[in-house]
């Protein structure tokens, strides 16, 4: 009987390290699986943000280049304006040289009279 008692202690501790070991499996494919969620997730994550980067690097490339293009044709007008202001200025210093010598010529046959 002393050893029938001690094969059931042996065996209900057998089955007791059985089921620690059946619940510490249980628990770590829990937690594998939540590890393996979150990497996951930080993968999704990774890539949103990396196309983001990509729209924003996009974006900023064709503002730039619409800026470009706009300052380009400012800068055309600009210097078509300016040109413009340089002709007109070049005649009207002109006129007024020539108005000066006709002055200068009226004078110069008044003093004579």
């Amino acid at each position: 009987m002393g050893n029938s008692k001690g094969s059931k202690t042996e065996k209900g501790k057998d089955t007791f390290k059985e089921e620690i070991i059946h619940q510490f499996h249980v628990i770590s494919e829990n937690i594998i699986d939540q590890v393996k969620g979150v990497a996951e997730g930080v993968v999704t994550l990774n890539e949103k943000a990396e196309r983001y980067r990509e729209e924003s690097k996009i974006e900023n490339e064709t503002t730039r280049a619409v800026l470009s293009q706009a300052i380009t044709h400012v800068h055309q007008e600009l210097s078509q304006a300016i040109s413009n202001v340089d002709q007109k200025l070049d005649r009207t210093r002109e006129e007024l040289k020539a108005e000066i010598h006709g002055v200068d010529e009226k004078v110069d046959r008044t003093e004579r009279n």
